[in-house]
């Protein structure tokens, strides 16, 4: 009985705590569409996953990210500008309709993915913010690819390009 009661106040301790951290959930756009959530663990720390789709709705994409807040310059008299990067983790999967040549392309990515992000938090709960997140990684093709005879490993380019705009609500 008391290693029940433990238990359980150790499980309302953590839930307790997780609700306490503030959390933003919102849409990030540019070279992805995707569904973005942060969710701090530390005054200057703060883990942010995004999935959503690539490619003009051909592919899918998945990134976590542990971001360090740099510094927090005061640049008006309300709200709050952050500067911060980060890394984590990255990877998805493209495909196309068939091609001229009868064809089809699907891969898969998995990279490191470096993140830089300039933000700012209203006084009401939303936060813009603009960041540069590439995909440092490689792509894996099948053999189905229009070009290839057999599967291949090659570097990621096209995930090198990925600069965007995120509107989120904070709370």
């Amino acid at each position: 009985m008391k290693k029940s009661l433990m238990i359980l106040f150790a499980a309302i301790t953590i839930a307790a705590t997780a609700v306490a951290q503030p959390r933003a959930i919102g849409l990030r756009v540019g070279y992805n569409y995707e569904a973005s959530y942060q969710h701090s663990i530390s005054e200057k720390g703060f883990l942010q996953a995004d999935a959503g789709l690539v490619y003009a709705f051909r592919g899918v994409n998945l990134t976590a990210t542990y971001n360090h807040i740099l510094f927090t310059p005061a640049w008006t008299d309300y709200g709050e500008w952050n500067f911060s990067v980060g890394g984590g983790i990255g990877g998805g999967y493209a495909w196309s309709a068939p091609n001229l040549f009868g064809g089809n392309f699907r891969y898969g990515w998995i990279g490191l993915v470096p993140v830089a992000q300039l933000s700012f938090k209203f006084d009401f709960p939303l936060q813009l913010a603009v960041d540069f997140r590439p995909n440092l990684g490689v792509d894996i093709t099948g053999k189905d690819w229009v070009w290839a005879n057999e599967s291949k490993v090659k570097y990621h380019t096209d995930g090198l390009w990925d600069l965007a705009v995120s509107a989120r609500y904070t709370f």
